[in-house]
């Protein structure tokens, strides 16, 4: 697998061509351990504003689903592709439902529960973007926060920013275990 230290991922463009091999070689469970490791790091890294627009019912759901993903991921198994669906459709309702409201979201919980959704979704397809689409938000995320910040910051140099560089180097040594788990 090409490393982070590779000068040839600088851009978004180049981390979608790298994500593009990233899961070529893992296993369908694996590559679900992934989306769920990434999802589970979005509160620490971000705080409360990932439950933004959520009542307090939702995020309670959405912690027992969190739980219900990882208990099943956890034992070697993906969702069944028939309940990884409802939960889907049950995720639809969450937050508010007036598009005018919904563009309010911070996009830190937009993010999440896309996060969420597209996890759900490689359990119903197996297809690798969703995987991609996962470690796309916590990107997407930690994009956004730098582009506050830093005005020279943009999609041709991003990963040379340490924030993004850091993002990326953890998931290609995430990414990287499970190869190394595979072959002891």
């Amino acid at each position: 697998m090409t490393g982070i230290g590779n000068p040839m991922i600088r851009s978004f463009q180049d981390y979608r061509a790298f994500m593009q091999n990233a899961f070529t070689p893992v296993q369908p469970v694996e590559v679900a351990r992934f989306c769920v490791w990434c999802i589970e790091r979005f509160p620490p890294a971000f705080g409360e504003v990932v439950f933004d627009g959520l009542k307090s019912d939702e995020c309670t759901r959405l912690v027992e689903i969190l739980a219900e993903l990882k208990d099943v991921i956890g034992s070697g198994d993906l969702v069944s592709p028939v309940r990884a669906e409802e939960i889907q459709n049950e995720l639809e309702n969450f937050g508010p439902q007036d598009d005018v409201a919904r563009i309010e979201i911070k996009p830190e919980a937009t993010e999440y529960l896309s996060a969420i959704w597209n996890t759900l979704g490689y359990c119903v397809t197996q297809d690798a973007d969703n995987a991609r689409a996962v470690s796309e938000s916590l990107i997407n995320v930690w994009d956004y926060r730098v582009e506050q910040s830093h005005p020279e910051y943009n999609l041709d140099n991003m990963f040379l920013n340490p924030v993004m560089r850091d993002e990326l180097e953890l998931q290609s040594r995430y990414i990287e275990s499970l190869h190394k788990e595979r072959h002891e």
